[in-house]
């Protein structure tokens, strides 16, 4: 990774903030917050034209003032000031910048002339930049957060490369309420210097980050591009939104970071050249992204549905089907072995169906370790696995009938679920499940807490499955060619 400069902004052991102040309403006052209560291990340095102290930490009135040379310099100040202040830390000897201001190429000629400005102070240094315009990076493993929103996981396993801030600053209370953990997310803003191909390489080599997620408004050089996404694709997925392929969502790329867009198709050639898994919705490049970071490679095309209602196993199997996956019919034998956890009336032959028998210890461990075990099956899908959350719904109804606690009832509700969460390293079998509960709910938590991709549908769980397939078919098509 020797060269790429995102590899030194995620490690710094000092930071350096133009914009921070004590006031709780600006960017740049939550930034430096984020930062100091996210855990960030090293000093921050707050630069301030008045303010003595800024968030507990001294101040310094002038770039100039600085001990000495930080290793990042993050500036949220107003325009005008960014190519005086790039060149102040260039003097200094910092040599890598985020720059979160806005107001450069993506609002017209006057913008872009200032852009030119600042590359050629930064190049004058030999400094390298994110942005601007961008929301900042996150590196979870350190930790260190220097975005608006206040990361609450960490230690993640799924990276993320953005033309959008919001998408890596704004989505942490979705992220954390579907379980799913960032490694290390970088917003490219303007891309004036670093990247989102910059970020694709880092990520590609990071340790930490085992898939990787990107959103996309425009290329702009598309043979780096295609030349780095197949040698990263090769080792880890990639699954990528291309947003600018419309006339509107061309023109709101332009505006938003001056984005240079082009025609849908072409960049769904693209991504199939350079093997990325292309959706269509920023929740599934997150929630399919988190699949592919956690769960074992997808072996065989098999797969085994197991639930505790018809609908949802019908609709699973369906989609699974329709995403070139195989639902097929079990061996009397495993049938046979399945039954003997099933209510008489229920099927064993796949989707296995308790029609809604309430035995969850059923439901998530006797039958899937018999689905795991068997050569039958490749990948298992579980609709259904709910404790506390069905019977605190079911409470105010009961409490009329039985003298007993809500605390003590949902209490008693709860199931182990230690060897399920275990299963899929255990067996090297890719396991993903679909249910309407959220973290309301004592097992949807437990797995989310384990790692476990969860879905809020039946036919999002088997796309997500369907995507481990084609990532499959994608490292078999690149080793084929190399």
């Amino acid at each position: 990774m020797a060269g790429n400069p995102i590899e030194k902004l995620m490690n710094p052991a000092t930071i350096a903030i133009a914009g921070a102040s004590n006031t709780f309403t600006t960017m740049g006052t939550i930034q430096c917050l984020n930062l100091i209560t996210n855990g960030f291990p090293g000093e921050i340095l707050p630069i301030h034209p008045k303010e003595k102290i800024v968030l507990g930490k001294k101040a310094y009135q002038r770039i100039s003032d600085l001990p000495y040379a930080p290793d990042i310099a993050v500036l949220v100040v107003p325009t005008r000031l960014i190519p005086e202040m790039v060149e102040d830390f260039g003097k200094l000897g910092t040599r890598y910048i985020i720059i979160v201001t806005a107001g450069f190429r993506e609002t017209g000629e006057e913008g872009r002339a200032l852009e030119k400005v600042l590359i050629e102070k930064a190049r004058q240094y030999g400094i390298r930049f994110l942005g601007p315009n961008c929301l900042g990076i996150v590196n979870t493993h350190l930790p260190m957060n220097i975005t608006v929103g206040p990361i609450q996981d960490y230690n993640g396993k799924l990276g993320l490369a953005s033309q959008s801030g919001t998408y890596i600053a704004q989505v942490v209370s979705y992220l954390h309420k579907n379980g799913i953990v960032m490694s290390k997310a970088i917003s490219v803003g303007n891309e004036a210097d670093i990247t989102i191909i910059d970020c694709l390489e880092y990520l590609g080599q990071d340790e930490t980050t085992k898939a990787i997620g990107l959103y996309i408004e425009g290329i702009k050089d598309a043979s780096r591009f295609l030349e780095v996404a197949r040698k990263v694709s090769r080792v880890k997925p990639i699954i990528a939104q291309y947003v600018g392929g419309t006339e509107a969502g061309a023109r709101s790329g332009s505006s938003h970071t001056g984005a240079m867009a082009g025609p849908g198709h072409l960049y769904e050639a693209l991504f199939k050249q350079a093997g990325i898994i292309s959706v269509e919705s920023i929740e599934d490049v997150y929630k399919i992204g988190w699949a592919l970071a956690t769960q074992p490679r997808l072996k065989g095309r098999r797969i085994a549905v197991l639930t505790n209602s018809g609908g949802p196993g019908t609709g699973i199997a369906t989609t699974c089907n329709r995403v070139g996956l195989e639902v097929p019919e079990f061996s009397s034998n495993l049938q046979e072995r399945i039954s003997k956890f099933l209510p008489s009336h229920a099927s064993a032959s796949n989707p296995v169906d308790l029609t809604f028998h309430i035995d969850m210890k059923a439901l998530s461990v006797d039958i899937p370790r018999l689905l795991f075990e068997s050569d039958e099956v490749d990948g298992i899908i579980i609709h259904g696995i709910m404790a506390t959350g069905f019977f605190e719904l079911l409470y105010p109804a009961m409490s009329n009938f039985v003298h007993v606690s809500k605390e003590d009832l949902i209490g008693a509700m709860k199931i182990d679920l230690d060897e399920l969460v275990s299963m899929p390293e255990r067996y090297g079998k890719p396991l993903l499940i679909s249910s309407f509960f959220g973290n309301e709910d004592s097992c949807i938590n437990t797995l989310h807490t384990k790692g476990i991709p969860t879905f809020d549908s039946p036919e999002k769980a088997a796309k997500a499955m369907g995507a481990l397939n084609t990532y499959s078919n994608i490292l078999r098509r690149l080793h084929d060619v190399i």
